[in-house]
């Protein structure tokens, strides 16, 4: 079936009729283009909810080491602005566990394009052409050694040949209007060059609701917002994604509204890796459970969370689970973590336990293989219905302040709250 094919004529949201949502779900899980083989080279493009716990390596060693690895990462950043800051893991992975066997950190790629390409014609030692910002965390803009390693390895290897490409936006990002139609731009203007390039298959990994407002309280009181993956700007956000039901609906259909974009420009399907279904399984069936998924600022994923993730994500690569001996080696799993916490004077977390680590398994197979869909997840109808209330009360409140009204009634974005260049 194809998608972008159906999708055309239709009268509903983004294009797609209601009564093919979940035919719609089962194909982006459960239909992968790339050939079945057991080793993959996968680059991963994301964000603090990435990093915590170092979900790269922690891939590896679920798949025994068939899937290589390198990434971008950068804590807080969206998709659009991680092509314009580029890696952050500068003062993270400063770790003993991050030095290779050339006695060299591993940071990962400095920009996107190095990550896919191998070579960036705008990256320079210390960002000395100014194209990119500097935020004093990109490895190749602090340590000019580390620019000429980089350089001189892909120059010694040969450009990378990547299967899949990883992506997560920012937390928040997927779930508001406005602010998704800047990733939306980003993936048409440039990711989509970038994957029909590579050849690579992409994977969207669809991030998890989490309990915004007890988040925001504890960044505030803390005053800890070094490793947060949203601000102190967003804070009006949180009128906008709603409960852990509410907020999990709206990244679910967001992340969906980003593949079908994906898939109407490539030749190949767009893999969604359905983790925040997971998590949100798991607040249906057992709240002590979810709490566990989650380290101590109610957003990062504790050692528990990022299990889930990981197993939703080899899932969704390839169409099996992991075996059990490499996902029962619990402790082996995290032995090459370049770093466990998000922030350096955080808490140690307890890894799970093997009945822990057993339902969470369960959970990511019902809902990466056998197409499971949590109760309490609204349909898309209903969250466009949610998006357009909210920006029709924006709208009438600008209106009402005489600050904002259009002639066409159009709602208006707020970029002191959407603006995220600077994150």
């Amino acid at each position: 079936m194809n998608l972008a094919a159906s999708a055309k004529g239709s009268l509903l949201y983004f294009g797609v009729p209601i009564i093919l949502i979940v035919t719609t779900t089962v194909l982006l899980f459960t239909t992968p283009s790339a050939p079945k083989v057991d080793e993959y080279h996968v680059a991963f493009i994301g964000n603090s909810i990435t990093f915590a716990n170092d979900l790269p390596r922690f891939m590896q060693a679920l798949s025994r080491k068939r899937i290589q690895q390198q990434s971008c990462l950068h804590g807080s950043l969206s998709l659009r602005s991680h092509l314009t800051h580029g890696n952050g893991m500068y003062h993270k992975w400063n770790t003993k566990q991050a030095l290779d066997d050339n006695g060299q950190y591993d940071f990962g790629s400095c920009t996107v394009p190095q990550l896919l390409f191998g070579y960036d014609d705008n990256l320079a030692s210390g960002n000395e052409n100014g194209y990119y910002k500097n935020d004093g965390k990109n490895p190749c803009f602090s340590d000019s050694s580390y620019y000429d390693y980089m350089a001189a390895t892909y120059e010694q290897q040969g450009p990378p040949q990547w299967d899949f490409v990883v992506m997560n936006d920012r937390t928040t990002f997927p779930a508001v209007y406005d602010l998704r139609q800047k990733s939306l731009n980003a993936l048409q203007n440039y990711y989509v060059n970038y994957l029909q390039t590579t050849g690579a298959q992409p994977v969207l990994l669809m991030t998890y609701a989490y309990n915004y407002q007890a988040f925001y309280n504890v960044t505030n009181d803390d005053d800890n917002s070094n490793g947060d993956d949203d601000d102190d700007d967003d804070d009006p956000i949180s009128t906008q994604v709603g409960d852990i039901a509410e907020f999990s609906s709206h990244l679910y259909h967001g992340y969906m509204q980003y593949a079908r974009l994906l898939n109407e420009s490539l030749e190949r399907q767009t893999l969604v890796a359905p983790i925040g279904l997971a998590f949100l399984t798991i607040w249906e069936e057992s709240f002590e459970m979810w709490q566990k998924l989650f380290y101590t600022d109610y957003l990062h994923p504790s050692p528990l969370g990022t299990y889930l993730m990981g197993c939703v994500l080899y899932a969704t690569i390839y169409q099996r689970m992991p075996s059990i001996d490499a996902a029962m080696d619990i402790s082996n799993l995290w032995a090459r973590a370049r770093r466990m916490e998000v922030w350096s004077e955080g808490p140690t977390m307890a890894l799970p336990t093997r009945d822990e680590a057993a339902y969470l398994l369960r959970v990511a197979e019902r809902v990466a293989l056998q197409q499971h869909l949590p109760k309490s997840l609204l349909s898309e109808k209903e969250v466009m219905e949610i998006e357009n209330d909210y920006r029709n009360q924006q709208y009438q409140d600008d209106k009402v302040d005489d600050n904002g009204a259009t002639d066409d009634g159009n709602a208006v974005v707020d970029e002191t709250v959407t603006d995220d260049d600077e994150y």
